[in-house]
């Protein structure tokens, strides 16, 4: 799509080469991107042969013959860019009244007629404003800065004929195309879509401000922890075939552990007898020297073992005696 300087680089050829020319044979070529509103192809062909081109005219980006006879095409668009500009005033005061963002603003020909998609990336960059910044948020300063931005690469860029190879250097022009990762001035560029179109900005020298800047940091702060989220994920999915998985128990299935090891105890208490030593055994005992309770049944047992051992042997020692 032509912006403002081809389009008046266009217009200022056909004044050099066609004025007072007549008009032998036209021909509107077979596109759907060509609208002839009002008239026929056919039509306008025919009204078009024989007329004499007197003027060549230019209105923002639409440019059209005069012609010695009617018919000739008229358009209203927005202020030219560069022959109607507004003033500063005008311009600061419109901009306060715009709700949009000010890249898609700039792409708008019914308020500023001329400027395009590179233009409008241009211009934002020299003036450091982020192409998503509202139109009526813009400081004074930063309307002002603007303003003459626009002035300037305008009026270059149709000076020397829309011949980007004699745009300045410094330009973001020569460092947009392909949107591949590149740099101006050593300062990253970046690309998002603004006003429906692809925009080239430096992060670094266009940030957003104002309320805008506090709501894009919350932004950021939430892509981050998104990210940091999906990266402990992606983690825990890579060690799952290295560690053991560890096992989930959930606040009920705790209660009832803790329930379980309650009553096991209680259990086990009531099993267990105390049973108080008997008084008068004690004191029988006592009166006879003896200090210990009976043997308990494992005592016994044990004893019983011991005399069966002892039995066992007796006869071959009874034999060794009488030799």
């Amino acid at each position: 799509m032509p912006e403002l300087p081809e389009v008046e680089a266009a217009r200022r050829a056909l004044e050099a080469h066609c004025l007072g020319r007549r008009i032998a044979r036209c021909v509107v070529a077979d596109d759907d991107k060509v609208v002839v509103a009002g008239v026929g192809r056919v039509a306008f062909e025919r009204a078009m042969v024989g007329k004499t081109i007197v003027a060549a005219r230019r209105r923002g980006k639409n440019l059209w013959l005069h012609l010695d006879a009617p018919p000739f095409p008229s358009f209203q668009f927005g202020p030219d860019a560069l022959f109607e500009p507004m003033s500063v005033a005008n311009f600061s005061d419109s901009l306060g009244k715009k709700k949009i963002g000010i890249k898609a603003l700039l792409l708008d020909q019914s308020f500023i007629s001329g400027i395009g998609n590179w233009i409008a990336d241009e211009v934002l960059y020299q003036s450091r404003i982020h192409p998503l910044q509202i139109a009526s948020s813009l400081s004074r300063d930063s309307c002002e800065a603007l303003h003459k931005s626009i002035l300037e690469v305008v009026t270059y860029a149709v000076e020397v004929d829309a011949d980007c190879d004699r745009f300045p250097e410094e330009w973001l022009f020569h460092h947009r195309w392909g949107k591949k990762p590149g740099k101006v001035n050593g300062k990253k560029i970046e690309f998002i879509t603004a006003g429906g179109r692809t925009t080239a900005y430096v992060p670094q020298l266009q940030k957003l401000t104002g309320v805008q800047s506090s709501k894009m940091e919350v932004a950021n702060l939430e892509q981050l922890a998104s990210s940091v989220d999906a990266e402990d994920k992606e983690a825990d999915a890579e060690d799952n075939g290295l560690k053991p998985k560890k096992r989930v128990i959930t606040s009920k299935a705790a209660s009832g552990a803790r329930k379980t090891r309650r009553n096991a105890g209680e259990n086990e208490k009531s099993n267990v007898k105390t049973t108080e030593p008997n008084k008068d055994a004690t004191d029988s005992n006592a009166e006879h020297g003896l200090d210990k309770p009976t043997s308990t049944a494992g005592e016994k047992s044990e004893q019983v073992t011991r005399r069966s051992s002892r039995n066992k042997v007796k006869p071959q020692a009874s034999k060794l005696g009488q030799r």
